[in-house]
């Protein structure tokens, strides 16, 4: 607030002024106290009248500018466009009354575009033809030469979902088209790295605020190591801005989260909230679970915050720990990495069992200043270890955050070599969001100039994926997000599941390869299409031998805007459930218990302890 309160106060200053010139006299001194001048009621009424027409011939006038797709009509009409896409569209006072006739009168808008497209694969011309949809889990690729029974690859799809079956037994329209769109979906293959992992370990740490900016040789020495060894994911990008909850669920869910101006908050903070009140069958502590792994989750804040406390369990997590529940801390806003990890790490290493940990770290967040406890802590080692490269007090701040998770990291990673482990555990770490307490001079100061595009560079970040095993490092240079994170690790450990209920690809796979932003902006190996401004920019760096198929732009439109509205509608329709009773993986009596502990769910979640 400091920092920016010279800003804000100019947002005072219409107030202000209105106030003076309302007193100010206008030939009659009688009328110096009179508020408003003196002027009658029916020239505020014609003022309140033209500010209504204008309105609307606004509203009318958009429409006059275009209808497409990147029109602002479109993203004032649709549901599904975020609050900071539609402000900088329509302005902010459009967006206020959209967002509240959403909030308090359900009223949304939306375009007559279907919700759901399948495309075909857009892959490029000179690459082999889309892969044909099997008629059952298992059956080989038709690639016009007999593939021997042993070495043919499998297919990561469920042949008892019968998503026909479905659509009959149901009268809700969301649920239908759900059925038809996933039916009609070609899944992935496995591949050569399927299985690299079967049977290892698993540490997943979503790291508060972690981004490359925060790895640095000589500050965080471990991290800058992991960064790049294990898997590299050359083109990864961190799809969200902020708000934590976001881009952790994406991790632990695979789905995307509602981020529309129409998302229903409420006070359950969220779509990773919500989830605790939805079937989350494919959350990786239920399916590592289900394959004989012992489950572990953590947090070095109140379990209560966001609602972890009911969310993790039904992501499948049996072992709890946050703070005062388990944990206690030296500091509380933010608490320490490095003591999460001191008392938490013996709880998983002393069993003989295979185990996956969760972790949602804290240290990273800001304010990068002396009002954090952190930055207080670990200030003066960072400015020696940095012996005045940088300038910037924010910058600082920043790696004192990234200081207390490196030495969580180094901390676990030692004791998983004490005990052996370390080379049969896989490690990954991803940030829950850019580090958005950063000022722009700070960001400057770390790349070292001014930033090329900062609507899309900027979220360009590191998503660790490290084994001590792998001696050398396997890059991938296809771009990936978030929701690709959780299928590709189901490939690596070889986890069943289908994939066609998770909008995102394993990086490893023939299927379809983008980073998507929060915003629906996307980058591909062809262009960025940056989506809240209209504008496409492609490549020309991708290889000689392929071809950008035709249409490109519009086939990956219509493929990423259904991925995300088929995620948001999964959860609001609790596609799961229905699916899993509807294929005999439910009975209606679990069914039913589950649809009870929903209900128990959502008045906890309401009541927000």
């Amino acid at each position: 607030i400091r920092a920016s309160l010279h800003i804000a106060l100019l947002c005072f200053v219409p107030l202000v002024a209105a106030i003076v010139f309302s007193f100010i006299p206008k030939g009659n001194k009688a009328s110096f106290l009179r508020l408003g001048n003196g002027y009658g009621w029916i020239v505020r009424l014609l003022g309140l009248v033209l500010c209504a027409g204008l309105w609307v011939l606004g509203v009318f006038g958009l429409k006059l500018l275009g209808t497409g797709r990147d029109s602002a009509y479109s993203v004032m009409r649709s549901s599904y466009s975020d609050t900071d896409t539609t402000s900088d569209r329509i302005g902010i006072l459009p967006t206020g009354a959209l967002e509240a006739a959403s909030l308090f009168f359900d009223i949304r808008q939306d375009t007559e575009e279907p919700k759901f497209v399948v495309t075909e694969t857009p892959k490029p011309e000179a690459l082999d033809p889309a892969v044909k949809t099997p008629a059952d889990q298992g059956e080989s690729i038709d690639s016009g030469a007999e593939v021997p029974a042993e070495t043919a690859p499998s297919f990561y799809m469920n042949p008892d979902f019968d998503f026909a079956a479905l659509a009959e037994s149901t009268d809700q329209k969301d649920v239908k088209d759900l059925c038809e769109y996933f039916g009609a979906l070609s899944p992935v293959t496995t591949n050569e790295y399927t299985g690299l992992f079967k049977d290892y370990n698993l540490i997943m740490i979503c790291a508060e605020s972690f981004s490359t900016y925060g790895i640095h040789p000589d500050l965080t020495p471990t991290l800058w190591d992991m960064a790049g060894n294990g898997i590299v994911l050359d083109n990864f990008y961190n799809s969200f801005p902020n708000t934590t909850t976001n881009g952790e669920f994406s991790f632990v869910a695979g789905l995307w989260p509602d981020v529309s101006r129409s998302a229903k908050l409420g006070s359950s903070v969220g779509s990773f909230a919500q989830s605790a009140a939805r079937y989350m069958p494919y959350a990786p502590g239920v399916l590592f679970e289900k394959a004989g792994y012992d489950t572990y989750a953590y947090h070095n804040y109140k379990g209560y915050y966001y609602r972890r406390k009911y969310t993790y369990p039904n992501l499948g997590y049996r072992n709890l720990k946050f703070m005062d529940e388990g944990m206690k801390f030296t500091t509380s806003w933010p608490s320490s990495d490095l003591e999460m990890f001191e008392q938490s790490v013996d709880d998983y290493l002393k069993n003989d069992k295979p185990f996956h940990a969760y972790y949602m770290t804290f240290s990273g967040h800001g304010p990068y200043t002396d009002a954090n406890c952190i930055y207080r802590q670990n200030i003066d080692e960072v400015t020696a270890m940095t012996e005045g490269l940088y300038k910037v007090s924010y910058t600082l701040g920043y790696y004192c955050g990234e200081l207390e998770l490196e030495r969580a990291v180094t901390y676990l990673k030692t004791r998983l070599e004490e005990e052996g482990k370390l080379d049969k555990t896989v490690i990954v770490i991803v940030g829950d969001h850019y580090p958005y307490y950063l000022m722009k001079g700070a960001v400057r100061e770390i790349v070292g100039g001014t930033m090329p595009d900062e609507n899309f560079e900027k979220f360009k970040s590191t998503c660790i994926v490290y084994c001590g095993g792998i001696k050398e490092p396997i890059h991938v240079d296809e771009y990936c997000c978030n929701v690709d994170i959780l299928p590709t690790l189901y490939n690596l450990f070889d986890i069943p599941f289908d994939s066609r209920l998770l909008p995102g690809t394993d990086v490893f796979s023939d299927g379809v390869h983008c980073a998507r932003l929060y915003n629906g902006s996307f980058l591909t190996k062809f262009l960025k299409y940056d989506k809240p401004h209209g504008k496409v920019y492609y490549l020309d760096d991708y290889g000689s031998d392929e071809v950008m198929p035709e249409n490109y732009l519009e086939i990956m439109q219509d493929y990423t805007e259904s991925k995300y509205a088929a995620s948001l509608t999964m959860m609001e329709t609790d596609f799961f459930r229905l699916l899993y009773e509807n294929s005999g993986y439910l009975t209606p009596e679990e069914a039913e218990a589950e649809l009870a502990r929903q209900e128990k769910t959502k008045k906890q979640l309401e009541s927000g302890r």
